[in-house]
């Protein structure tokens, strides 16, 4: 016959066996996923001749699934000094890879910053 019936969520096709370059065993997400990340948290509270709170917290995690990795991170920084606020600052980054080979991938990313104190926002 040379021919076979594929059958993966769609509606079942045939084909040629000849033109069957590659045959991957679908795998679910849950079992293909490979998560990790790590959340830092500070507080520094000084009490001198200026009295100063400070609190710093970042993250970053990575998803990797298949030949796509997600990753995001983020920070966020504030300090007072003597009950003024001298810092206030966040940031958010995603970015998005796509590998083509072991070694070569192709990336996307997006970046949001923010600072209250200089009154600042930027995007790329």
């Amino acid at each position: 016959d040379g021919k076979v019936v594929l059958a993966n969520g769609e509606a079942p096709k045939t084909v040629d066996l000849a033109s069957i370059q590659q045959i991957i065993k679908p795998k679910p997400v849950v079992e293909d996923l490979v998560w990790k990340g790590n959340v830092d948290m500070a507080l520094d509270y000084k009490r001198a001749d200026k009295d100063t709170n400070d609190y710093d917290i970042d993250f970053k995690t990575t998803a990797r699934h298949g030949q796509w990795r997600h990753t995001g991170q983020g920070e966020y920084n504030r300090e007072f000094q003597d009950d003024v606020t001298t810092t206030d600052n966040w940031a958010l980054e995603y970015d998005l890879d796509r590998f083509l080979t072991e070694h070569w991938f192709w990336q996307g990313r997006l970046t949001y910053k923010r600072d209250k104190v200089e009154d600042l926002s930027r995007q790329r």
